[in-house]
């Protein structure tokens, strides 16, 4: 006798939360109601037959929230997970296939209240009802009275998303697929801050090894020459590997930066590494201040940090160099853009064709275009040449990171906020730009939920997808470099394996190996190439669905 795991009270709450526990067109019940209508028509398009099967169920109400959610149910979204799971011969003889999956999601009341749920086996879990701000509400009102068509497809299993919405007696069923949902169903899954997130494949590594202890921060790079890798905890030491073999080639100390009086400064702590243009430096970014040091020996060159102002000091970040490599620019949090003539390292107000008054700029491989911060807070893209503001991106935030595509027609830029919205103390704005007018072309999400940390942007070499490190959950959670196709603006995969923060991530001279440095001390490599060639075939897929 099969056991699907299921007590009484759990079959109640999965009915009540996230609708009747049929999941798979696939099970006993979904083979022979569709094998009959096949029957009695046999000209009748049998995914359609499928699908109004699979629903009919889901049609009844009325719906309800989580446990203790009384009110009166607008709509509830539901994820269903687990229905993909393959069972070999002495599983599937104990278990039916419903013991492996988990439905969750949420609740909207008339009220504008919401519930959340989580329905597995032998669990279930719930919160609220909480109130949504009235802003969401009436977007969401309108987005559920306009849903979109679902084709009467069902979408493969492991990626069903149920969205039902009561409608006087009768309910309004619509089942889309998280890998592919319209963008007014991703607007949903935001508005009512579900945290249900799109589903991407998930590509693991080639293969890892250790490059050192834990440490929260640290830098690593890839050598400009693409021969070398260096990797570093805090505290060092810095570690020098062969970018092909991944062999040790020497290892060094944290040595102290030397002073013009003869004495000598205690090094920074190593939070970023930045190389410059012809490879004989190296920025070590720090704890508000930087190390420059030279790139072939890492002995201590000079240390560039604002004055003390009592028992304060503002501080540095965001090592660039200007194209040249004439010029090192560093944000100050006053704010104030300190830029330093690398042959002298002495201090000057500007560089040719900066934007007057910026407190933070960061120009294109080419100089012809740059992205930079105004002392009233707006975000613009600056035309070099004719010395104007092309456009302004965004009336506030700071930015983190730039970068131009490989043919520049387009610039990603990443912009950190205050966050108003959210329990993330942090606001991450990520969006891509086009560099000829300033037009938005996307803004990038992992798993098309608000970021809770992003770590670098990498540009894949023909330009057709980009790459981030992030973290898409607030509490404790492994970081993944995402992959977005960049003429959709979707996210359409994740490198995974990293559980701590990550240090740097880079792809190897070959052009297909991606590697990355995590706080545990691993350094993960993937074979990128073959990763993003079976995208595309995924992206494909979807399209002739």
């Amino acid at each position: 006798m099969k056991s699907s795991g299921y007590l009484s009270i759990f079959v109640f709450l999965a009915s009540a939360c996230a609708g009747p526990s049929q999941v798979s067109a696939q099970n006993a019940t979904g083979r022979s109601t569709v094998g009959a209508s096949l029957k009695r028509n046999p000209s009748k398009d049998p995914q359609r037959v499928a699908y109004e099967s699979w629903v009919r169920s889901y049609e009844s109400g009325p719906l309800r929230g989580a446990l203790g959610d009384n009110n009166e149910i607008k709509f509830t979204i539901t994820a269903i997970e687990g229905d993909d799971r393959k069972l070999d011969d002495k599983t599937a003889s104990h278990f039916d296939p419903d013991s492996f999956i988990t439905r969750y999601g949420c609740a909207v009341s008339t009220e504008g209240t919401i519930s959340f749920f989580q329905v597995s086996p032998r669990n279930v879990k719930g919160s609220g009802p909480e109130r949504l701000p009235n802003e969401n509400v009436k977007k969401l009102n309108q987005l559920i009275a306009h849903l979109p068509d679902d084709g009467s497809r069902l979408p493969p299993p492991g990626r069903l998303l149920v969205i039902r919405v009561a409608t006087g007696d009768d309910v309004l069923v619509r089942v889309y697929d998280r890998a592919d949902a319209p963008d007014e169903i991703l607007e949903i899954l935001r508005l009512t801050q579900s945290r249900i997130m799109s589903w991407a494949p998930s590509i693991e590594p080639l293969s890892k090894w250790s490059a050192g202890d834990y440490s929260s921060y640290g830098g690593f790079s890839l050598y400009a020459d693409g021969t070398q890798i260096v990797s570093s905890g805090a505290n060092g030491p810095f570690r020098i590997w062969d970018a092909e073999s991944f062999a040790l080639l020497k290892e060094l100390s944290l040595s102290f930066i030397p002073l013009p009086n003869g004495y000598a400064k205690n090094p920074t702590p190593v939070f970023g590494l930045t190389f410059s243009p012809d490879r004989s430096l190296v920025v070590v970014d720090g704890m508000g201040q930087v190390d420059v040091r030279d790139a072939r020996s890492w002995e201590g060159i000079r240390q560039l940090a604002e004055p003390d102002i009592g028992r304060e000091r503002h501080g540095l970040t965001c090592p660039i160099f200007t194209p040249d490599g004439h010029f090192l620019l560093l944000q100050s949090d006053e704010p104030a853009v300190r830029i330093f003539d690398t042959r002298t390292w002495n201090k000057v107000d500007t560089i040719p064709g900066m934007a007057p008054g910026a407190v933070a700029y960061f120009p294109a491989p080419n100089g012809d275009r740059a992205i930079y911060a105004s002392k009233s807070g707006s975000i613009g893209l600056w035309d070099a040449n004719a010395h104007r503001e092309v456009a302004e991106l965004d009336t506030s935030g700071r930015i983190l990171r730039v970068s131009f595509s490989p043919d520049e027609s387009l610039v990603a830029v990443l912009t950190l906020h205050q966050n108003n919205t959210t329990n993330a103390p942090n606001n991450y704005r990520f969006r891509i730009w086009r560099v000829s007018n300033g037009e938005f072309a996307h803004e990038l999400r992992p798993f098309e939920q608000p970021a809770f940390e992003i770590v670098g942007i990498l540009w894949w070499p023909n330009g057709k997808y980009l790459l981030a490190a992030t973290r898409s959950d607030f509490f404790f959670t492994t970081r993944g470099v995402g992959i977005w196709n960049v003429e959709t603006g979707r996210f359409r995969g994740e490198f995974s394996g990293c559980i701590a923060s990550v240090y740097g991530f880079a792809l190897l001279p070959d052009g297909k190996r991606l590697v990355e440095g995590c706080g545990d001390g691993t350094v993960f490599v993937w074979d990128a190439a073959s990763a993003i060639a079976k995208i595309g075939q995924f992206e494909n897929s979807l399209q002739g669905r």
